[in-house]
């Protein structure tokens, strides 16, 4: 099984990811660490690239690893933020039976807290209020997959 960890900026996808491939023989990647590396970006720089080439084509390139993934029978992955709002995002997993998608659900607060040490961040420049306005749109459309925490999977 495939397994794709969804949830919002800041809610910990990176650091779970981490675990869970530390704590098994999975292969996998973070989606946003895997677009730095295609796109040779220093860490931490994806908030320049998405600034310079814009939200279409990051979302571009989360939807052709996502697909590329699909191709894999096993592996765990910490998707972008976002990626769950492409629009071909739930027939493309609903299409591979071997693909499950899990939530982790972390509250704002906790999110805000995480994602504003990084004011490099486009969805931090935009401010506290819309980082929470985003927050609350996102969580509808996450609403729909398992829900997990960080333990709930390790």
């Amino acid at each position: 099984m495939s397994i794709y960890i969804c949830g919002f900026m800041g809610s910990g996808k990176t650091t779970l990811l981490k675990k869970i491939m530390k704590s098994t023989s999975q292969k996998g990647f973070d989606f946003d660490e895997e677009i730095e590396k295609r796109n040779s970006l220093d860490k931490g720089k994806l908030g320049e690239f998405i600034e310079e080439k814009g939200w279409p084509e990051f979302r571009k390139q989360e939807i052709e690893l996502l697909k590329e993934t699909l191709t894999d029978e096993e592996g765990v992955y910490a998707l972008g933020g976002g990626t769950a709002i492409h629009p071909d995002f739930s027939k493309l997993i609903e299409s591979h039976a071997h693909a499950k998608v899990l939530w982790l659900k972390t509250p704002v607060d906790i999110c805000w807290e995480r994602a504003e040490q990084n004011s490099s961040r486009p969805l931090v420049k935009n401010g506290k209020e819309a980082f929470y306005k985003l927050f609350s749109e996102r969580e509808k459309l996450y609403a729909k997959f398992e829900e997990i925490d960080e333990n709930s999977i390790i």
